[in-house]
């Protein structure tokens, strides 16, 4: 299932898997689908999702081990 979160200049959603995992407010990078959701489309509640990870980041100051942020790639609703 993909929640849709409306921002000003990025699409966020959460995607649940069926036995109750959450990844909560992933940035969509799937153009296709966000114009989609811009017009006012509700996603289905089952879709193939491809989840891609974006380069690992931390703040210069930080002594934390870098974290690789998770995108919603690609979304192919069923």
């Amino acid at each position: 299932m993909i929640v849709w979160y409306e921002r000003k200049t990025e699409g966020r959603g959460t995607l649940e898997t069926a036995n109750g995992c959450k990844l909560e407010k992933a940035k969509i990078t799937d153009p296709v689908f966000l114009k989609k959701l811009e017009s006012g489309h509700q996603p289905a509640s089952n879709c193939l999702v491809t989840v891609s990870l974006g380069i690992p980041w931390a703040p210069s100051d930080s002594e934390d081990e870098p974290l690789c942020w998770k995108l919603i790639a690609g979304v192919i609703e069923l």
